[in-house]
């Protein structure tokens, strides 16, 4: 499934795709409002790609993004240079591969990251600090 990314769409308040196991979303405003909606309609959910251009203005809130998702094998994170109060939880103990790109502004948890095979960065040097792709991965490991 491939959710548009021009234009407002309106998530329904309850979300139901029990078989769909891939799942590509670019959000322009707030994911709370819609994208998490959508994911956390997806108990099978294998598969997924999250692009989070930036949240501004009224559409600016303070929620951790958490994916909790036990059955999540492939996670591609693409966030927006804005996303500076937001922390992301990953608590994914299926994920293999995980792909981060963009300026990493956020704090990282990784709650369950267990069967983490391959990881790919793509992330720019923020507030100056040198190597933060070093310094991301030490946390992984540790």
């Amino acid at each position: 499934m491939e959710l548009p990314s021009v234009g407002t769409w309106e998530c329904p308040d309850r979300v139901s795709l029990p078989c769909l196991k891939t799942l590509d979303i670019d959000v322009c405003d707030d994911p709370h409002e819609n994208a998490f909606r959508v994911i956390s309609g997806c108990p099978l959910l294998e598969n997924l790609s999250l692009e989070v251009y930036h949240v501004w203005g009224e559409h600016e809130r303070q929620d951790d993004y958490i994916f909790n998702i036990p059955t999540l094998k492939r996670l591609k994170l693409m966030l927006g240079y804005d996303l500076v109060n937001h922390k992301v939880v990953l608590n994914v103990p299926k994920l293999e591969y995980f792909f981060l790109c963009g300026e990493l502004f956020s704090l990282f948890v990784m709650e369950d990251v267990s069967s983490l095979a391959e990881v790919t960065l793509s992330i720019e040097s923020v507030f100056g600090i040198p190597n933060i792709s070093q310094l991301f991965l030490k946390g992984l490991l540790s």
